[in-house]
């Protein structure tokens, strides 16, 4: 119940009173649960990786039966590098990769280098 109630302002106030029991007053039917709908089940999270594979450099002599290594603890980690450096004092640029190599059988393995300007 809302019971209006003086200040030390002399302005009215309103000030709810907690009812002292829980028992249902004569005359209200009480309310229902506020939970009273099933709780609807939880949705699932699914996790989608991309996986980007890099192709073996295309100027490596059979580059269609190769493929990258990957170590096994590093899945996401070809074994592949490209160094650039630019001079821009000087107007030149030169790159170096490197990547290592295997047969797609798993067989043998090899290290491809190729650099340029």
């Amino acid at each position: 119940t809302i019971k209006p109630t003086q200040s030390n302002d002399n302005s009215t106030a309103n000030t709810l009173i907690k009812a002292k029991s829980d028992a249902a007053l004569p005359g209200i039917a009480p309310a229902p649960p506020v939970n009273a709908k099933p709780a609807a089940p939880k949705a699932k999270t699914v996790k989608i990786e991309r996986v980007v594979v890099q192709p073996v450099d295309d100027t490596c002599p059979g580059h269609d039966g190769l493929q990258l290594y990957v170590h096994s603890q590093h899945p996401k980690q070809p074994w592949s590098a490209m160094l650039n450096q630019a001079n821009v004092g000087q107007n030149n640029n030169k790159y170096y990769l490197i990547q290592l190599v295997k047969s797609r059988s798993g067989e043998s393995y090899g290290v491809w280098l190729r650099w340029g300007r």
